[in-house]
């Protein structure tokens, strides 16, 4: 949705197909939760963002000040601190719900931005640019479309578009959680022999 969120802030009309879009107004009584999922955004992310008109509520950001590493074989570790490179942040976790939340409610803004919720059939090249055909029976052209389906794309399984799978052979455990003392703004994270652990603020 920010790839088409940038398009359409540049005049272009957007057909944005999407299944699964959040109802923002939902998501908005919704929000007072904490999501699980979260996005580290360094500086220049948050840039763009900013450009976009979507950075999120305050409550759902915590800024990266320090950052301290540590190394299991020889249990050394090394700190990055913003102040040693004279800036206020180092980066910014912000949760997954309230960046789309922000996105999609700034999407709706614009009249060039149209959504559907019906699923591809097909997918069209010719010399005159591209066509995607929905369930419904709808047959949207374009000139350029933007594949950001997940690891099982199906625009990429119908353009043929060469791929690689690596396995990472690793599974992640995820969790919020409250702490007797303050975080600081600090995030470490322990390179052990079975895995990494990270604590984020």
């Amino acid at each position: 949705s920010a790839p088409a969120l940038s398009l359409v802030k540049e005049g272009y009309t957007v057909a944005l197909v999407e299944v699964n879009h959040p109802d923002v107004s939902e998501a908005i009584e919704k929000k007072q939760g904490l999501d699980s999922r979260v996005y580290a955004i360094n500086p220049e992310n948050r840039q763009h963002l900013d450009r976009l008109g979507v950075w999120p509520d305050e409550d759902k950001i915590q800024s990266i000040r320090r950052m301290t590493v540590w190394a299991h074989q020889n249990r050394s570790r090394f700190s990055i601190d913003a102040a040693d490179a004279h800036i206020t942040d180092l980066a910014w976790i912000v949760e997954s719900c309230a960046l789309r939340t922000a996105i999609w409610g700034k999407l709706a803004q614009y009249p060039k931005a149209h959504i559907f919720s019906s699923r591809p059939t097909c997918l069209d090249f010719d010399h005159c640019g591209v066509s995607l055909t929905l369930e419904s029976g709808l047959v949207l052209s374009g000139h350029l479309v933007v594949g950001a389906d997940g690891a099982r794309s199906w625009v990429r399984s119908m353009t043929h578009a060469e791929h690689r799978i690596a396995a990472y052979d690793q599974c992640c455990v995820v969790g919020n959680f409250s702490v007797e003392q303050p975080h600081r703004s600090e995030a470490t994270q322990w390179f052990r022999h079975d895995g990494v652990l990270a604590f984020l603020p």
